[in-house]
């Protein structure tokens, strides 16, 4: 041991220098390593949406959800497609291995997407956001305990009043909203 302590007398500066160098490569990596409190470890993926208003579940799982899970099954580098089909809504979520491209998995995407032929008055299927498992953050809905306004009023209330505010919050990409009766001059953002 004391032979130990002579070297790093000995050595003193050279010691110091790699003192140095090691805590300044220690800093370097502190400041650009991304380190996140809840690390998204989820895989690539794309969600379909199709609100169908007014049909049943097994209707849209036959004629919306299915012919979609057999277009995007072909896709490279599809790993898994889960789907639900609920009362007025089909969601079919698409997971892809890591190592491809977000903005060219979301065009393959869309090129099958227009492939789709969804019978006339049963939706358009949309992309959702480009959002992982992680990203849906917040769920609401407007309810009227007291039944003083039509699902169109709600819908409307929602359009001109909470949409604005949500658009106004930094790091907010996209609102996705179901439900209500639909005005035929309303707007979608």
């Amino acid at each position: 041991m004391k032979h130990f302590f002579e070297l790093l007398i000995q050595y003193k500066f050279l010691i110091l220098a790699l003192f140095i160098a090691i805590s300044g490569f220690g800093y370097n990596a502190y400041k650009t390593i991304p380190i996140d409190a809840f690390p998204d470890i989820t895989p690539k993926q794309v969600v379909i949406y199709t609100e169908s208003v007014g049909n049943g579940a097994g209707d849209i799982e036959k004629l919306i959800t299915y012919p979609i899970e057999a277009a995007m099954s072909g896709l490279p580098g599809v790993k898994m497609i889960l789907s639900n089909s609920m009362f007025g809504l089909s969601y079919v979520s698409i997971f892809f291995e890591d190592g491809y491209d977000t903005y060219l998995l979301r065009q393959l995407v869309t090129e099958r997407l227009n492939t789709i032929d969804i019978p006339k008055g049963w939706g358009v299927p949309v992309m959702g956001p480009n959002t992982t498992g992680l990203g849906q953050v917040l769920w609401y809905a407007l309810e009227d305990k007291e039944n003083l306004y039509s699902p169109s009023v709600l819908r409307e209330i929602h359009e001109y009043a909470v949409t604005p505010l949500l658009k106004a919050v930094d790091g907010v990409e996209k609102r996705l909203f179901l439900g209500g009766g639909i005005k035929s001059n309303m707007r979608y953002s």
